[in-house]
């Protein structure tokens, strides 16, 4: 996969051509949003739940979990659960960038959370593809139409390398961008200490100053 460029960003985001696309559907307008701003896979955002999205150490997170709580925060059983990641390190804890902030993202999930929804987006389950098969089809069909698709180079998980970059580009530290990504890091204190009672955390202020830039 390769990177999106700045050119491919602002056909992606003009925002009359994306208002289209959306129309109106919280996935459609909110997945690609922050597969931008946060390198997740498509399903990782597919099948967040409106309690994935938390404070902590006054910073606002999306936490990228296997676990499932229901509407009222309740933990499902495991055998009831549809979320899955791809490997033990995707299970992390991201801050979110301002621009989403700004773009409204909070109050959506209040509103989530007011109207007792388990997840983020309504979307449909499925044995194979979980949660992303329509995002994955909405986006391909967005991109196609921009000229900003190519298949397995430019697709949606070419956010993962845009963001990659981006915070290349800021000099944060590369280890700390593998764990942000949700990369396996080979080191003992990365397996055994890098954890606390919300998962595997990442220096939260540093990341969040990262992406601010």
């Amino acid at each position: 996969y390769v990177a999106f460029s700045a050119g491919d960003l602002a056909r992606l985001f003009h925002p009359e051509a994306y208002a289209a696309h959306a129309a109106g559907d919280a996935a459609r307008y909110w997945i690609p949003v922050l597969g931008r701003y946060t390198g997740c896979r498509l399903n990782e955002l597919a099948q967040a739940c409106a309690r994935d999205v938390r404070t902590l150490d006054r910073i606002d997170c999306l936490f990228v979990t296997s676990n499932e709580m229901d509407a009222n925060g309740a933990v499902v059983q495991k055998a009831q659960r549809k979320k899955r990641v791809k490997t033990k390190a995707g299970r992390r804890t991201i801050p979110l960038h301002p621009e989403v902030i700004r773009l409204g993202f909070l109050e959506f999930v209040e509103e989530r959370r007011q109207a007792k929804a388990k997840f983020l987006f309504d979307l449909a389950w499925f044995k194979k593809d979980g949660f992303g098969k329509y995002p994955s089809r909405d986006f391909r069909v967005l991109s196609r139409a921009l000229g900003v698709w190519e298949r397995r180079r430019k697709v949606f998980h070419s956010f993962r390398a845009t963001i990659s970059q981006n915070l290349e580009g800021v000099e944060l530290d590369p280890t700390l961008i593998d764990r942000f990504l949700g990369h396996s890091i080979g080191t003992v204190r990365n397996k055994h200490y890098n954890r606390n009672r919300e998962g595997r955390t990442l220096p939260l202020r540093q990341v969040h100053n990262a992406l601010s830039r």
